[in-house]
């Protein structure tokens, strides 16, 4: 993210319809929403992970696709330090969140999967992911394909098609064809 520069911010993402400044905008924004989610489980209350919902967030991200890459580098370290004082005021970690109706450590967990996940749709590489990585994923996704299906595949195209994206390999089902992905849990 350091070498980043203003038009590589505003060039295609991975993703259809998003620019680099939009999933960079998107990653400050959900580490700012997991760390309002720690810091008001901290507090003992809770809120909604967005002010005004998925709306809110969706118009959040277009309103700040468009900053230059030194922007979106401040917003991101900014969310960082935050979620990382939050969660080191953290005493208890099964404190109860909005997020997925789960707790602090869903945030960590959450935050991780968006990281990995949104930094390769950044198509700046092909992602590399460790196995830890691929195999909480995988656990966390398998909930968009029928019980019965067994993947096959390397570790980290078997991640990426469970989250709707592009992989370099080959990613087949044991007993006949890849089913049609399910909505993110």
């Amino acid at each position: 993210m350091r070498d980043l520069t203003d038009d590589d911010v505003r060039a295609p993402s991975a993703l259809p319809g998003w620019t680099r400044g939009h999933v960079l905008a998107h990653i400050a924004g959900i580490t700012d929403a997991m760390a309002r989610q720690a810091e008001n489980a901290i507090a003992g209350t809770l809120t909604e992970v967005y002010d005004g919902g998925r709306p809110a967030r969706d118009a959040a991200i277009e309103a700040q696709a468009g900053r230059d890459a030194d922007e979106h580098r401040a917003a991101i370290t900014a969310a960082v330090a935050r979620v990382a004082a939050a969660w080191a005021s953290t005493e208890d970690w099964t404190r109860p969140t909005t997020y997925r109706s789960s707790d602090v450590t869903a945030t960590v967990y959450c935050l991780w999967r968006e990281i990995e996940i949104h930094t390769a749709d950044l198509a700046l590489a092909a992602p590399d992911w460790p196995a830890e990585f691929n195999a909480h994923t995988q656990e966390f996704l398998r909930v968009r394909v029928p019980e019965d299906v067994v993947l096959l595949g390397d570790p980290t195209d078997v991640t990426a098609w469970l989250a709707g994206r592009a992989y370099a390999g080959q990613v087949t089902a044991k007993i006949g064809d890849l089913p049609e992905l399910g909505p993110w849990p």
